[in-house]
């Protein structure tokens, strides 16, 4: 993936890897992560 490519998610995907503890997949496959407020507020 390009640097310059924005990644949005939904709220599952960043629930499931938390549950089996492998969020730091996301940081190993891209540069940058933002968390919309919404998928955040689900989040918490």
């Amino acid at each position: 993936m390009q640097d310059n490519e924005l990644v949005i998610s939904d709220t599952s995907p960043l629930l499931n890897l938390a549950l089996i503890d492998q969020l730091s997949l996301l940081t190993s496959q891209f540069s940058g992560i933002t968390v919309p407020a919404q998928v955040w507020q689900e989040l918490a």
